[in-house]
């Protein structure tokens, strides 16, 4: 329905409404006359405000000529109705007498002219703020997603990184594992690349897809590392962001598996009851060594400041993630309501 057609409809609706509203203080057709002056001076009113005085005083703060010109259009209009109420319909409606217009007379007209604007200019101001609250939060939406595609593409190659150095070490070495490792990276890197690239994803998935690269880190250490991972889940349909988990997992291996440490310790323990996913990772702290997220880009930190942000965007006020040096142990303790 074109713009203008709406306006013929809802002005001949307005019409239809105060002849009816009112048709009981007198006959239809009197009530009829009488609405044929009040909706076209209802029309006047509302077009000069919308259309002029607001635009073109209010809008620009010249409070003064707004004041003035509602004024000027008030006692136009209110004479206008008066003039035909006098001299075509003989006066009778609303003791239209005399060309004569009192204070309280004026006012009341003033007021019920510019009624129907001020309702269809409350409904247009409603609708409008609606409609800019919908594309504020739709351009949050839209920079919240480019932020969390932006943290993803800094995790995403660090982990790929990794991962592609195992295999090259596994192959130089002629391991027999190198058929179920090529199977379990071929399912990291589908994770990675395809499945991570979901708003939400199952926890099973990401569980797998840990699984999997604890088996390689325990191929790729030896003897040097331990890695006990412990899940107890209730719904491993449960939907959570991709790769947060995985990342704090390799967090742990990044700062619990250097030169300065003879034998590691990797301790992973994954629960989720209900909508409550609890994540509690201890891994052997190096000698002098600082906290994870204090270290500079140039030894990893930032994969963990990342997380951080990920997980404020994702989750915001429903996380808690914590780091702690505990007797030379890296504590990481996160639980996501989900």
């Amino acid at each position: 329905m074109s713009k203008t057609l709406k306006h013929i409809v809802f002005w001949l609706c307005v019409f239809v409404f105060y002849t009816i509203m009112f048709s009981y203080e007198e006959n239809l057709e009197s009530r009829v006359q009488y609405n044929l002056v009040n909706v076209p001076l209802f029309m006047v009113a509302y077009y000069l405000l919308d259309y002029w005085q607001i635009p073109f005083f209010l809008n620009k703060r010249k409070y003064l000529l707004f004041a003035l010109s509602l004024i000027l259009s008030s006692s136009f209009i209110s004479y206008s109705c008066k003039y035909i109420g006098v001299e075509f319909l003989g006066g009778e409606h609303h003791n239209e007498q005399s060309w004569f217009l009192h204070t309280s007379e004026f006012l009341a007209k003033s007021i019920k002219f510019y009624t129907p604007a001020a309702a269809i200019l409350f409904i247009k101001s409603h609708r409008k703020a609606l409609r800019e609250k919908e594309e504020l939060e739709e351009l949050n939406r839209e920079k919240v997603e480019a932020e969390l595609k932006y943290l993803k593409s800094q995790l995403n190659p660090h982990f790929l990184f990794n991962t592609l150095n195992n295999l090259y070490s596994f192959v130089i070495t002629g391991s027999p594992k190198a058929p179920d490792i090529i199977l379990r990276l071929s399912e990291i890197l589908d994770y990675a690349l395809y499945k991570s690239q979901k708003t939400l994803v199952a926890l099973g998935d990401e569980v797998k897809t840990i699984e999997n690269y604890l088996e390689l880190e325990k191929v790729r250490h030896g003897d040097q590392l331990n890695v006990d991972f412990n899940k107890n889940i209730e719904d491993s349909s449960v939907k959570i962001a991709p790769l947060i988990i995985l990342s704090l997992v390799e967090n742990a291996f990044k700062h619990g598996t250097t030169e300065n440490i003879d034998e590691a310790l990797i301790e992973v323990n994954l629960k989720q009851y209900s909508n409550t996913v609890n994540l509690d990772i201890r891994n052997t702290a190096a000698h002098a060594s600082s906290l994870p997220d204090e270290k500079s880009s140039e030894s990893g930190g930032i994969g963990l400041v990342n997380i951080k942000k990920q997980l404020k965007l994702t989750y915001s006020d429903r996380h808690e993630i914590t780091v702690n040096e505990e007797n030379g142990f890296f504590v990481t303790s996160l639980q996501i309501s989900v």
